[in-house]
C-alpha cells in the first residue's frame, strides 16, 4: 500500500487522469471492437514542414450531397492525427442522392492544417469505394501533408490544459465517440463552422473555336453515364490572402449527354454546359482560447447537367492563348467540297496521358457572390478565377472533347490554344488564323 501510494504521488494529478481517461476508453472501445460494432475507415494524417513533423491544428471536413460536413479536429502536437470516419453513413448518402436525383460521387475528405511555423493548407482526398471500407476489412489511408502557404500572421498552438482540450484528446475519444453514433457531438461553433453558402448555376463553355475567312472547323462533347468528373475544389484562406487548388472530387451522373456544332468561316462556335456552382464560408477555431483561427472560401462545382450540353454559347474563362502549330498547310474546306476533307490539325482528350484537366470559368460566380453581398474579404473577389474538370483519368474518360480543324488549301495556318490567366490551366479553346 505504501508502495502504491508513492507512485500516485509521482505520476502526479494530471498524468493520473491521463492513465485513468486512456483506460476507460480502452475498456469501452475493446467490447465494442470485438462485437464487430466498430466499422469506421481510418485516417491518418501527418503534417511535415522542412522534412520534420511539426505541432498543427487539423480539421476534417466529409463530403456528402449537400456539401461538405465537418467532423472531427485535432490538436496534433507531434504532427500525427488519426481519425475514425464512419463508413455506412457516407455510403447511404450519396446511394440515395444517385436513386433520386441521379448525382452520386466518390468518397473525399477535405483537411485544412495550421503549423506552428505559421503555414496552412487546404487538401482534398478522394478515395475509390472499394476503398472506404472499415479498418476491419484494411480500410487504412495515411496522407502526408506538407503545408504550402505562410499565413500572414504567426499562429502559436498551445498544448492542452490540465482541464483537457478536447481537441488533444479527440485521437482517442473520437474512436470512442464514431462508434457510439455517426458524429461527434460537439458544440455548435467549435473548431470549424460553416456560416454561410451559396448555390447558382451558370451555363460555362467547355470549348471554343474562333475560324477565320479561310478556316472552318467541328467541335463535339460527350459524357457517358456514370463516368467520373473530377472537379477542382478552389479555396482562399483568409490568412494567407490568395486563391489556390485544394485538388478534386469526383462526381458522376446517371444521365449522358452530348453536343457538337459546325463552326463556318469567320465565326465563333462553342459547347457548353449548365453547372451548378457552390461556395462554402467556413470559421476555424481553436478551443484552447476560443479564438478564430483562420477563415475560408471554398468554390466547386457541386452538380452537372449532361442533358445540358449544347452548342449554345457560355461564359468563357479569362484566358491568354498560345501556339500549339504553327504554319499548318490548308487541306480544303467541307463547306466548299462534295467529299470529305482531310482536316489540317485535330484534337482529342482521349489521346491524352495521364490525368488531364480543362479549366472553366469561375469569374461570372464570384461576380454573382459579390452582387449577393456574400464575400467580405476584398482580396477574394478574382474575376479570372477558373475550375478545372477532368477529360480522363488513368482509367477513363470524364468529358470526351474532339476538335478538328479545316483551312483553305494552299493556305498556311497558325492554331492557338488557350490557357486560364489564372493558374495558367489548359483550356480547349482554339483560334486559328491565316499566315499565308
Amino acid at each position: 500500500m505504501r508502495k502504491m501510494r508513492k507512485i500516485i504521488v509521482i505520476v502526479g494529478k494530471k498524468k493520473l487522469v491521463v492513465a485513468l481517461t486512456a483506460l476507460m476508453i480502452a475498456a469501452t472501445v475493446m467490447p465494442l471492437m470485438i462485437l464487430g460494432v466498430h466499422e469506421n475507415f481510418c485516417l491518418k494524417i501527418v503534417v511535415m514542414d522542412n522534412g520534420k513533423m511539426v505541432p498543427s491544428l487539423i480539421y476534417l471536413m466529409v463530403f456528402y450531397p449537400d456539401g461538405f460536413r465537418f467532423i472531427a479536429a485535432e490538436r496534433a502536437l507531434e504532427g500525427v492525427a488519426i481519425f475514425w470516419i464512419p463508413v455506412e453513413p457516407l455510403r447511404r448518402a450519396w446511394e440515395n442522392e444517385r436513386n433520386l436525383h441521379g448525382r452520386f460521387a466518390l468518397p473525399a475528405f477535405a483537411i485544412t492544417v495550421f503549423t506552428n511555423t505559421s503555414k496552412a493548407d487546404f487538401k482534398v482526398v478522394t478515395l475509390k469505394w472499394k476503398e472506404f471500407k472499415p479498418a476491419v476489412l484494411g480500410g487504412f489511408k495515411e496522407i502526408v501533408i506538407k503545408p504550402r502557404h505562410l499565413m500572414k500572421k504567426k499562429l502559436v498552438i498551445k498544448p492542452a490544459s490540465s482541464s483537457f482540450s478536447r481537441m488533444d484528446t479527440l485521437g482517442a475519444i473520437s474512436l470512442l465517440v464514431s462508434i457510439l453514433q455517426p458524429y461527434p457531438p460537439y458544440k455548435p461553433g467549435t473548431y470549424a463552422v460553416l456560416e454561410d453558402y451559396y448555390e447558382k448555376a451558370g451555363r460555362v463553355a467547355l470549348m471554343k473555336l474562333k475560324t477565320d475567312p479561310y478556316s472552318e472547323g467541328n467541335i463535339h462533347v460527350t459524357y457517358r453515364a456514370g463516368h467520373t468528373v473530377y472537379v477542382s475544389v478552389d479555396f482562399f484562406l483568409f490568412s494567407v490572402g490568395t486563391w489556390d487548388i485544394g485538388d478534386y472530387v469526383g462526381l458522376s451522373s446517371t444521365d449522358e449527354g452530348s453536343a457538337g456544332t459546325f463552326i463556318p468561316k469567320d465565326t465563333s462556335g462553342y459547347v457548353s454546359i449548365s453547372a451548378t456552382y457552390r461556395w462554402e464560408y467556413w470559421v476555424y477555431y481553436d478551443d484552447i482560447t476560443g479564438e478564430k483561427v483562420d477563415e475560408c472560401y471554398l468554390i466547386y462545382w457541386c452538380n452537372f447537367d449532361p442533358k445540358s450540353l449544347s452548342s449554345q454559347a457560355g461564359v468563357e474563362a479569362e484566358v491568354s492563348y498560345e501556339i500549339v502549330k504553327s504554319d499548318v498547310e490548308g487541306k480544303g474546306l467541307p463547306s466548299e467540297s462534295e467529299t470529305p476533307v482531310p482536316s489540317m490539325y485535330s484534337y482529342g482528350s482521349t489521346s491524352e496521358s495521364g490525368f488531364s484537366v480543362k479549366c472553366v470559368d469561375s469569374g461570372w460566380f464570384i461576380a454573382a457572390l459579390e452582387t449577393a453581398g456574400k464575400i467580405t474579404n476584398p482580396a477574394a473577389i478574382l474575376l479570372s478565377l477558373v475550375v478545372n474538370v477532368s477529360v480522363k483519368t488513368s482509367s477513363y474518360q470524364g468529358f470526351i472533347m474532339t476538335a478538328d480543324i479545316y483551312g483553305k488549301e494552299g493556305m498556311y495556318f497558325n492554331i492557338e490554344k488557350g490557357e486560364s490567366d489564372w493558374g495558367g490551366y489548359p483550356a480547349v479553346y482554339f483560334k486559328v488564323y491565316r499566315t499565308g
